[in-house]
């Protein structure tokens, strides 16, 4: 009997139409996996029913309107992600109830009202966060080091502002933290954890002098378009010029000197350091 049916899953197919309403009949699932198919608009209101699910996984696929509030009250849910659709903002504030999710991964709320950080208070479980590109307006949680188990945290491509918490850099098993293309401020911290290895910063408005552990071999660092107090830092005069070309409000002119493209590649790969340029 569908009925009792704990396993819904269909990815990369020609499926057309909106979600089928009756879908929200299936109490028993657990488990609801939609992927690159070509179904469309909204999550009906039956799906409030399904409060069993631990795990939905929606990407890729043109759903639209606003992400359903009662969401929130799927109390077992572990892993949420909607990426790739056509959903507006916000991020509804009933998400705070989702405090045993692991893996929470929203992105391209290109429309609608701004979201905050604020339903992410007591989510102290996750693994994986990605808040890509959804109009964020807040400030980092001034609680993030309590978030012990991250490891992958995304929230590029917003609003976001203040500084950085010092403790965000200490987090132990955060290995990948994406900043770029906020309003951030206030300098690096100037301590880093052994395991975070993969860092953008880019397209901020940081400043002051660059920390020691810039130089680590293993990182992957992307610092640029910032407005970093190079002439201060005591690091390699190669790696301070190069930085500095590709700084906020730089006079860099095309083909001049040291911004020549060929030399921030090799910049780049003198140091160990991975930066995106584009």
């Amino acid at each position: 009997m569908l009925s009792e049916l704990e396993y819904f899953i269909i990815g990369t197919n020609d499926f057309s139409g909106p979600l089928p309403s009756e879908l929200g009949n299936l109490t028993n699932l657990n488990t609801l996996y939609i992927d690159s198919t070509g179904l469309s608009g909204e999550i009906p209101s039956s799906f409030a029913n399904l409060k069993n699910l631990e795990s939905l996984w929606a990407a890729n696929i043109e759903l639209t309107g606003r992400i359903p509030d009662f969401i929130g009250n799927w109390s077992n849910l572990r892993q949420l992600i909607l990426m790739g659709n056509s959903f507006e903002g916000p991020i509804p504030s009933s998400f705070s109830s989702l405090i045993n999710l692991t893996d929470l991964r929203i992105s391209d709320l290109s429309n609608g009202s701004s979201s905050s950080l604020a339903f992410l208070t007591n989510m102290k479980k996750l693994t994986w966060l990605i808040l890509r590109n959804n109009k964020i307006s807040d400030s980092i949680p001034s609680n993030i080091g309590d978030y012990l188990s991250l490891r992958h945290l995304d929230l590029s491509f917003n609003n976001i502002s203040g500084q950085i918490p010092s403790s965000l850099f200490n987090l132990d098993s955060l290995t990948y933290l994406f900043l770029g293309n906020n309003s951030l401020n206030g300098t690096l911290p100037n301590e880093k954890g052994t395991t975070l290895l993969y860092i953008d910063v880019s397209y901020n408005n940081l400043s002051g002098s660059l920390p020691s552990w810039i130089q680590q071999q293993e990182l992957k660092l992307n610092l640029v378009a910032n407005n970093f107090n190079l002439e201060s830092s005591n690091h390699n005069s190669y790696l301070t010029n190069g930085l500095n070309c590709l700084q906020h409000n730089f006079p860099c002119k095309q083909g001049s000197g040291i911004c020549k493209h060929n030399f921030s590649i090799l910049w780049f790969q003198e140091f160990r350091v991975k930066i995106l340029v584009e």
